[in-house]
């Protein structure tokens, strides 16, 4: 993969979620102009965090556990690899820099405190086998605590079956809804297509608000075809009412009142607030589709939302990031990072 554009993705969610913090609880009627200007210091949230974690458990995985991989759909895989994904959020758990500060997400942070207790329960080895399951069980959250961190995960080099999949099983960790696993899922798919397009047509003839429409709507049903083994009750309605919602979201691309519709009005309160994962995964590429040739106008109309802006902001700056490639983004925010973040997002590579 073409290096600039791996920076341009990291770069992008890294740099929406630090944005997007600053309005993250602010009503859209009360964003003030300074709050939409770049911040000279750029402080990440959960979902950078969650995403470094992520990444870095699947590069793990893939390097120590290919095994596992290649034994799915096999059901004992499947909850080996939730386990594994489950013990690395651990680390960030307990991490020293999962503060109040950085309004880290109740449901991953229940999720995370369930199963580190399963894990120190005494007697462990007399109980039965663990799922990867049990933190999340009964929660029927489909909030965006997984899509926000997968986006990265379209970046490695596996094929598109196995990126699904493993996409809906870290998010079964902390998520018990199918729709939260599927955002999730269709993100991560979503970048490795963006990505997987630069081999194609020329940058300036390629990312048309057509190319957008298809893509996104694409990502998502395939996402949903090709994780059909792993989802949990995942219902015919539910299905159809999934299906309705993207085609709304391909639809909103191409019309031609869309561009300037959401430059003075809050996108968020007509595509949705993003609090919850098939949310963010449509408000964010809607985004990027209508405005993704000026990568910081995308960010700022994820940004001026009433909704989760630093959610939706992250998963955008993803796409357009993927897309555009850091140069078109915004390249003077290196530097402007907290240095733990900053050296950890300057020394990726694929």
């Amino acid at each position: 993969m073409n290096q600039r554009y791996v920076t341009g993705c990291i770069y992008g969610l890294a740099l929406g979620d630090a944005w997007g913090r600053i309005t993250e609880f602010v009503k859209y009627e009360d964003i003030t102009p300074d709050m939409l200007i770049l911040p000279p210091f750029l402080q990440v949230t959960d979902d950078t965090q969650m995403s470094l974690y992520a990444l870095a458990a699947t590069r793990e995985l893939l390097n120590e556990h290919p095994d596992w991989v290649q034994s799915l759909p096999d059901t004992r895989s499947a909850n080996q690899i939730r386990c594994f994904y489950a013990d690395q959020f651990l680390g960030y758990f307990h991490d020293p820099d999962n503060t109040f500060d950085r309004a880290p997400g109740r449901t991953v942070i229940g999720a995370l405190r369930a199963w580190d207790l399963l894990r120190k329960a005494p007697n462990r080895e007399n109980l039965p086998e663990l799922t990867g399951l049990e933190g999340a069980q009964g929660s029927g959250s489909k909030g965006c605590g997984t899509i926000m961190r997968s986006p990265w995960m379209g970046l490695l080099n596996i094929d598109e079956g196995a990126l699904v999949t493993l996409a809906i099983l870290q998010s079964q960790t902390t998520h018990d809804h199918p729709y939260a696993d599927w955002a999730a899922a269709a993100a991560a798919l979503l970048v490795r297509r963006i990505m997987a397009a630069h081999g194609g047509a020329p940058q300036g003839d390629l990312f048309t608000q057509e190319w957008w429409s298809e893509a996104g709507y694409e990502a998502g049903v395939d996402a949903l075809e090709l994780g059909r083994p792993y989802y949990l009750d995942f219902t015919p309605e539910l299905e159809a009412e999934l299906l309705k919602f993207l085609a709304a979201g391909a639809n909103e691309i191409q019309d031609p009142q869309a561009y300037d519709r959401y430059l003075n009005n809050d996108i968020s309160q007509a595509l949705g607030q993003g609090w919850i994962a098939e949310e963010c995964y449509r408000t964010a590429w809607v985004a990027a589709g209508l405005y993704g040739g000026n990568p910081e106008q995308a960010l700022r109309v994820l940004v001026n939302t009433t909704g989760d802006s630093d959610s939706l902001a992250a998963v955008g700056g993803a796409f357009v990031g993927a897309a555009y490639g850091l140069d078109e983004l915004l390249p003077q925010i290196l530097g402007t990072f907290e240095p733990r973040y900053e050296k950890t997002l300057s020394n990726f590579t694929i």
